[in-house]
């Protein structure tokens, strides 16, 4: 069902300043550049049936997988995402795994996919038009909250979480063993540290990991789409059956970061 105009706003920019930073943002957002390979093309006509006459690199990410706004000559578009290299192409066939299994409409739609054994290929649907956060406010935070609720009670195929991430979470173990990336942000002090990383060590070490839900366990803005209402998450490569709790641990520091809801201690 479409949602009505008078609940658009807060799911679009709300003025021409919020519209740029918002475009500038997307992670589906490129520059027109040299085309795909015409091998990647072919490929991709191949799975579409249709003809690609405009790409839109997408520059974002944090992996060399190569990522593409496809455009076809009837105006409809597709993302398409090709792994590179041996690590990237393992998670996109594990991200390919998680879109044939799992339903929903927090999931993009699944387009096509091939696999020549070097360059697996995802197509799924241009998100590129949705809003892309932040800012944040409370209709867009309960949009997410409601994917992730309506993603951990699915039913998925999925590998448990210490297959994909290993037996515990480790993030302030490696600040232990290596704390000048920590101390390059700014964050904390060197005193602050100190006293504080053998309470967080702690603390880490007792978190749940185990679980039967499916969790994204990579929630943070770039990988959320606002449209009609409701919040689509992509890049699946981290998913996994988990503690689901992890999923809103994880966004919520960025959250707060990117505006939202402030703590207050007592």
């Amino acid at each position: 069902m479409e949602a009505s105009t008078s609940n658009l706003p807060a799911f679009q920019p709300s003025n021409d300043t919020e519209c740029k930073e918002v475009s500038e943002r997307c992670p589906l957002r490129g520059e027109i550049m040299e085309t795909p390979s015409p091998e990647l093309i072919q490929r991709v006509e191949r799975i579409v049936g249709k003809h690609a006459i405009r790409f839109l690199y997408a520059s974002r990410g944090y992996t060399p997988a190569e990522r593409w706004s496809i455009t076809f000559s009837e105006q409809t578009s597709a993302f398409v995402k090709m792994g590179t290299t041996a690590p990237t192409s393992a998670r996109l066939r594990g991200e390919h795994r998680i879109y044939t299994s799992v339903k929903g409409e927090f999931m993009p739609r699944y387009i096509g996919w091939e696999d020549d054994g070097v360059n697996p290929l995802l197509i799924l649907e241009d998100l590129s038009q949705g809003f892309w956060p932040p800012p944040w406010n409370p209709a867009r935070i309960d949009a997410v909250i409601h994917a992730l609720s309506e993603m951990h009670a699915c039913s998925a195929s999925a590998p448990p979480y210490h297959t994909v991430h290993g037996d515990r979470l480790g993030c302030w173990h490696e600040v232990a063993t290596n704390p000048k990336p920590f101390f390059s942000i700014g964050l904390a002090t060197e005193k602050w540290l100190e006293k504080a990383l053998p309470i967080l060590i702690e603390q880490e070490d007792q978190v749940e990991l185990s679980g039967t839900s499916l969790t994204h366990f990579d929630i943070r803005s770039d990988n959320i789409c606002l449209r009609r209402e409701r919040a689509v998450l992509v890049d699946w490569d981290c998913a996994c059956l988990g503690n689901p709790e992890l999923d809103l641990g994880f966004w919520l520091p960025s959250l707060q970061a990117e505006g939202g809801p402030q703590l207050v201690y007592s």
